[in-house]
């Protein structure tokens, strides 16, 4: 009886265990994965030089101002970074990765995110 019971019963186990499998595979709260906004800050670029979109820099903290250096070359700088972008590059030895995300060639501005 015991044998006759479980054949009969195996095939609604199967099916609501499926159901589960569907459930813990569909995307909800606790499946995605959180996104967090890179910090963008807008640097005064200097006459003559150019920065280009998806172009990494290098955000460095010379005396009291935070040059942008494309290479060797210091081609802008933050004219009055946030307090917080000042503190991330001190905490990080004086130095940060950045990425220029859009340059404003008329205006000589990029916007910058800070990695």
């Amino acid at each position: 009886m015991g044998s006759e019971w479980e054949r009969k019963r195996a095939e609604g186990y199967k099916k609501r265990l499926d159901q589960r499998l569907v459930e813990l595979g569909t995307p909800n709260l606790f499946t995605q994965q959180p996104e967090r906004a890179p910090r963008v800050a807008v640097a005064d670029i200097a006459d003559g030089a150019s920065v280009s979109p998806t172009q990494n820099i290098v955000i460095q903290k010379i005396g009291d101002r935070l040059a942008v250096m494309s290479g060797l070359q210091e081609v802008g700088q933050f004219s009055n970074p946030h307090p917080e972008i000042v503190s991330a590059v001190e905490k990080s030895f004086g130095m940060a990765k950045g990425i220029v995300q859009v340059f404003h060639r008329e205006a000589s501005i990029a916007e910058i995110s800070i990695c």
